[in-house]
């Protein structure tokens, strides 16, 4: 009892059987017993593999028998769960037989792993993401194995299925190591007099290698964003001028600024860290973007478009009433301010323990860069600013790729066969079930694959900074085609990525505590002077692609569907002046939001909330297809279908294990359906339709 710090004796069910010299770990409440011998003078060792649920009252604890050890018993195994790259595994390290097996924890299947060159011996425990540490077997002679040792921990890495040696050390006795908080080990071991030694070390640190060059790369690339700002400011005299660009956007770089604002820096570090981990299963998503592109340029950019529209919540009035356009604004605008901080924080806690950056120096060179060329030139300077970027993320993406496949064992194409052998390039899944990532799961998630470009201001807002239909269509075209293009990049860095420590585990930092820290480890550790500055650019890049995105977008929300709405006579020089200020308040909201939550570390709580949001946007995307694509709907039925909404996502959520990729969809669905169903059967007197739906197109 750590409170307390006394041994605290807690009675448990019997075995099943007896048994003696058995492996156990605890893991979530779980306690898990395998192998060993029946009995005092057998010499058999037994196959059993038992749990007990701790969680479950006392008088109710039964032990389950999970599937045995394969092939043959063990006795004194070493167990340990680990991060096997799509889930939890127990790892088994069978010394007696020299084998290490896996126990997939969900699947309940067992499968052979790779064993280490050195015998196994005592002590095995999980460090950082993806490594289960081990002591080697000490020498059979008694008079060595009571003097003192030279040994170096042996290191498993679940994910590529490598072993690596650690620093050696040198220990009397026979040694027992223990994994004693995040960054502890802690070793017992007696010497031939019977003495006691306890010996307490802790993990490598992560030393900065981040060089003087790759800073000064760094500070020409800020400089350049905020010389953009400065530049387009000279253009920015009206409001039209800042929220839409004076409609001078040419299509193409319109849809270039779509993919930078979608791909934030936690799909940039973290697509390649999933895909690393495990396979291709989420590229089939980028169906989803061919079909939103063919809908939206069909049907919802024309609606746009025509309308004049700076914000696409105005329609929602329009077809509507006031009610509807504030629901969708004030959700739009609280999301968008509570993203800001977890934009900001998760790419800099990253950069910051890979580089030795202080996160607080990352957090507020995002923060104040961004802000700065935003409030400085606009929708037009986050535009271009976005080009600049996602040509930076492509090529920075690009040249690791080269560098990782020529810095293998085997050669580049031998090195990609071997990645499809191992089932990383896996696509589809084409197992029945609607709780993982299957293809199922991704056909039925493509209905609602066009919510965020109807519903979010944010690629709302690049459709309408273009000067025609036309060019609106051709963003999206753009966008429709190099945004998988751009993707697949991110999923050949992921394999990359496992071919290169497949070949050099001894590079993988053993105590890597985010699974997303191995994109940012890499281009920090092994890059060239320079090349690793312009990709930790990319990073801050990517980062604020998403912020200014967010800060211009939710300016124009507020002054456009809020301030002008309820004050329509105010001077637009004054509106500008307001959406500037507004700009520089959101600017230092989200930077100071990400600064709190790394002193308060409530990241957990705001992930949640974050979930909680998030759900909601299927309903606002039901909400604009039952505007623009029918005649029935009217305003009471809208609403009740976007409450309905909520209720069916809390539902599904909290008592289905339905994958998250479907949340959009259920959501918008429900809306849909009860929104119809109730304007049928609630008589309200309708508003013209004329120019609302793609049944009036109007005169």
């Amino acid at each position: 009892d750590r409170e307390t710090r006394r041994v605290v004796i807690t009675s448990l069910p019997d075995l099943p059987e007896a048994r003696g010299q058995s492996g156990a770990v605890i893991y979530k409440d779980q306690l898990f017993v395998a192998g060993g011998y029946s009995g005092v003078e057998s010499d058999t060792a037994e196959k059993n593999l038992w749990m007990l649920d701790l969680s479950k009252d006392v008088e109710v604890r039964q032990w389950s028998t999970l599937p045995p050890i394969p092939d043959r018993g063990t006795a004194s195994p070493r167990l340990a769960i680990q991060d096997y790259g799509d889930g939890d595994a127990l790892y088994l390290l069978d010394g007696v037989n020299h084998r290490n097996l896996e126990y997939n924890l969900l699947q309940r299947q067992w499968r052979l792993r790779r064993a280490p060159a050195l015998p196994l011996g005592s002590s095995a425990f999980a460090v950082g993401t993806a490594h289960v540490f081990t002591l080697p077997a000490l020498e059979s002679n008694a008079e060595t194995a009571q003097g003192n040792q030279s040994m170096a921990f042996l290191a498993y890495h679940t994910i590529t299925d490598t072993w690596v040696r650690t620093e050696t050390l040198v220990l009397p006795g026979r040694p027992h190591a223990v994994h004693w908080d995040a960054d502890q080990i802690v070793i017992t071991s007696v010497d031939g007099a019977g003495a006691v030694q306890v010996t307490r070390g802790s993990l490598p640190e992560v030393s900065s290698h981040f060089r003087p060059i790759d800073y000064g790369v760094l500070f020409i690339y800020f400089a350049v964003l905020i010389y953009m700002g400065h530049w387009f400011s000279k253009r920015e005299n009206t409001t039209d001028d800042f929220f839409r660009g004076g409609k001078r956007v040419p299509g193409w770089a319109a849809g270039i600024s779509i993919i930078g604002t979608k791909f934030s820096a936690v799909s940039f570090m973290s697509i390649p860290a999933k895909t690393f981990a495990t396979n291709w299963n989420y590229f089939g998503m980028q169906v989803g973007i061919l079909v939103a592109a063919v809908v939206v340029i069909r049907y919802f950019i024309p609606f746009f478009c025509n309308l004049d529209v700076t914000t696409a919540y105005e329609y929602l009035e329009r077809r509507f009433n006031l009610l509807i356009r504030l629901i969708g604004s004030v959700k739009f605008i609280l999301f968008e301010i509570f993203r800001m901080g977890i934009l900001v924080l998760l790419p800099s806690i990253v950069l910051s323990v890979i580089t030795g950056i202080d996160i607080t120096l990352c957090i507020l060179t995002i923060g104040v860069v961004s802000t700065i060329y935003t409030i400085l030139g606009g929708i037009e300077a986050v535009i271009w600013t976005d080009v600049i970027q996602v040509f930076i993320m492509v090529g920075g993406t690009i040249f690791g790729i080269i560098y990782a496949l020529v810095n293998v064992d085997a050669g580049t194409f031998a090195s990609m066969g071997h990645a499809v052998d191992a089932g990383k390039t896996q696509v589809f899944d084409l197992d029945f079930t609607l709780t993982t990532a299957t293809i199922w799961v991704l056909l039925l998630s493509l209905p609602a694959a066009a919510n965020n470009y109807v519903s979010n201001q944010t690629i709302v807002q690049r459709f309408i900074s273009t000067k025609d239909v036309k060019q609106a269509a051709r963003s999206m075209g753009v966008t429709a085609i190099l945004g998988p293009a751009i993707l697949f990049l991110f999923y050949v860095m992921g394999t990359a990525l496992f071919l290169f420590y497949q070949s050099n585990p001894a590079r993988l930092n053993v105590a890597m505590q985010q699974p997303d820290e191995v994109l940012a480890w890499y281009i920090v550790r092994e890059l060239p002077a320079g090349i690793s500055g312009l990709l930790v650019g990319a990073v801050f890049a990517a980062t604020m692609s998403s912020l200014d995105s967010a800060l211009s977008s939710t300016s124009t929300v507020f002054v456009s569907d809020i301030y002008r709405r309820f004050k329509p006579t105010v001077p637009d020089h004054k509106a500008l002046r307001l959406a500037k200020i507004l700009t520089a308040a959101l600017g230092i909201l989200g930077t100071g939001s990400a600064l709190l939550l790394v002193a308060m570390e409530i990241k957990s709580l705001f992930d949640e909330f974050m979930t909680i949001m998030g759900l909601l946007g299927g309903g606002l995307a039901g909400i604009f297809i039952l505007g623009t694509m029918t005649k029935r709907t009217h305003s009471v039925g809208v609403l009740i279908g976007f409450l309905a909404s909520i209720f069916v996502l809390y539902y599904t959520k909290i008592h289905t294990d339905l994958h998250f990729f479907l949340y959009g969809a259920v959501g918008m669905g429900a809306c849909v359906v009860v929104g119809y169903i109730s304007s049928l059967l609630i008589p309200v007197r309708q508003k013209s339709l004329d120019g609302m739906t793609i049944h009036t197109p109007g005169k």
